[in-house]
């Protein structure tokens, strides 16, 4: 009986150990690669935001964006108006939580997917094309090449990944990251473009892994 009863408590033990294990790797198989996606994601963002500006800003701040010099200036002089403080909160709300949602729901939910079922050989092709159409929707040249490129991006994000998520992320980060300081030497801007390229080849490289890998498993 001493001898059955030590086999019973063995078995229980080790069932209950199972158990234990076994909701550890459903967890860490559900919500670490979740978070590496985002993780790799965010790089990808952070790299085109360093390159953008060490070659883009002195390009892109020739030309006048949708908000003139004169509106930043009044927006500075009557900061502490209750007027300008609710448009303020109007315009963080719309740049950070909007557009990344229904801008990415339209131009790669619809637009994107509809240009990859048309040119079902070419995916180059349809994130080029959702890309210009990004662009011009923006009106103005400083945006609108930020969006084009930006867009290239973002769209190489939901086709490798068919995340949703990703892309309103992508987008987020995108929109979030604005004050980054502007390297002035050739030095810091070559210190720039190496990290960024260093990071987004990083994350491009995973991401086409990580789309070969489901594929695999799905067939």
């Amino acid at each position: 009986m001493k001898i059955l009863k030590s086999i019973y408590e063995n078995e229980v033990e080790v069932k209950e150990i199972s158990v234990l294990k076994s909701l550890f790797i459903i967890i860490m198989f559900t919500l670490i690669p979740g978070i590496i996606n985002f993780l790799y994601v965010f790089l990808i963002i952070i790299g085109y935001i360093l390159i953008r500006e060490a070659i883009l800003f002195d390009v892109l701040s020739q030309f006048e964006g949708p908000i003139s010099e004169d509106d930043i200036d009044f927006f500075i002089d009557n900061a502490e108006t209750i007027e300008v403080v609710i448009f303020g909160f109007l315009m963080y709300f719309q740049t950070l939580i909007t557009a990344p949602i229904f801008e990415e729901l339209l131009f790669r939910g619809i637009i994107l997917n509809g240009l990859l079922n048309k040119y079902k050989n070419s995916s180059k092709k349809a994130i080029i094309y959702s890309a210009m159409v990004f662009g011009l929707v923006h009106l103005n040249i400083p945006q609108g090449i930020n969006a084009f490129i930006g867009g290239i991006i973002l769209g190489f994000i939901y086709c490798y990944t068919k995340s949703m998520k990703l892309s309103i992320f992508a987008h987020f980060i995108n929109n979030l990251i604005t004050f980054v300081p502007v390297p002035e030497s050739l030095i810091f801007k070559f210190i720039y473009i190496m990290i960024g390229t260093y990071v987004i080849m990083k994350g491009i490289k995973y991401i086409r892994n990580t789309k070969l890998i489901n594929i695999s498993k799905a067939s």
